[in-house]
């Protein structure tokens, strides 16, 4: 065990190794790795792709949204159920992207939703990138109503509220 006099070396080269063959033989489209020693940095790196179709890179302030796959899997089986039900308003959070939503559903019914709420402690260019996405998904359809997949989080930046707001009227106007 170590005591906080002890000194570590570290080498990030095998890290770095991992990284560079996993990416390179596509078992990975991108990776960041963090090593953090009494609370201090020290290996921070960033290999290959965030986003495969776009072609963008991942970068230190890159966020992963990291959960089970059933959730998806399971709300798209429950979307034909729903339009069973004969709901006129559909609502579904950031795990189902809304032109599949409408595809399940039927473009007779609005769809409400969906920005995942954590994307609102990312830079304010994430932010806009997200809302374009989501805006572009919507196609312009009549019946979506924009919000938030589970709402506003504790210490959320309300600047950050703000500007995504300002990005979905902004937007929307094209």
């Amino acid at each position: 065990m170590l005591n906080g006099n002890d000194r570590v070396d570290f080498d990030a080269s095998a890290i770095e190794q991992m990284m560079d063959s996993y990416v390179s033989s596509g078992k990975s489209a991108g990776m960041l790795t963090l090593v953090s020693i009494r609370g201090q940095i020290e290996h921070l790196s960033c290999r290959g792709l965030a986003d495969i179709a776009s072609q963008r890179p991942i970068r230190e302030d890159t966020l992963f949204r990291i959960y089970s796959m059933t959730k998806p899997i399971t709300s798209a089986a429950l979307l034909t159920l729903m339009r069973e039900a004969g709901g006129d308003v559909i609502g579904v959070d950031w795990r189902i992207h809304l032109d599949e939503a409408w595809a399940k559903v039927g473009h007779d019914v609005a769809v409400q939703g969906n920005l995942d709420p954590v994307a609102l402690f990312a830079p304010l260019h994430e932010i806009e990138r997200r809302v374009e996405d989501i805006l572009r998904r919507a196609g312009g359809r009549s019946g979506h109503i924009f919000n938030l997949g589970h709402g506003i989080l504790p210490g959320t930046p309300v600047e950050h509220v703000a500007a995504a707001v300002d990005y979905v009227h902004k937007l929307s106007q094209r």
